[in-house]
């Protein structure tokens, strides 16, 4: 909005920083993105003011948007159950050590076949997470 404008443009308009901030509304923005923009703004202001650069920041006074909090929302057993009977058995896998480990999507990433230990029947094992040492390395050689 302000991309192509000079100071005295942008001071011009009756209360800047309240129309960058409508804009960013306009623009269906989440209000966490706007204000993040805002505080972007401001800070070149009133680095612009502690350099004697400007008298006065044009930021001061601007009620910006609440942040809206979602709830999060997690699957029950029963709806893990469902995702994952759809899913094929690469994927299946993934989404049931999401669910049941509490893993996240890069610590999922991060499983290797080789760091999984199966116990006595086919269905049960441990995951180990981390690189595996030399000593680990040689043993399964």
């Amino acid at each position: 909005m302000y991309a192509h404008c000079t100071y005295n443009q942008i001071y011009a308009s009756r209360d800047p920083s309240k129309v960058f901030v409508s804009h960013l509304e306009e623009k269906d923005l989440a209000p966490s993105t706007i204000r993040h923009a805002y505080l972007l703004v401001g800070g070149l202001f009133s680095s612009a003011l502690e350099s004697d650069l400007i008298v006065r920041s044009p930021c001061r006074g601007i009620k910006l948007p609440n942040n809206s909090y979602t709830e999060m929302r997690f699957l029950t057993a029963e709806e893990v159950t469902d995702l994952a009977e759809v899913l094929d058995g690469r994927h299946r896998a993934l989404v049931l050590t999401a669910a049941y480990a509490g893993c996240r999507f890069g610590e999922l990433a991060g499983l290797k076949t080789h760091r999984f230990v199966s116990h006595s029947s086919a269905s049960v094992g441990t995951l180990a997470q981390g690189r595996r040492s030399n000593a680990e390395r040689k043993r399964s050689a």
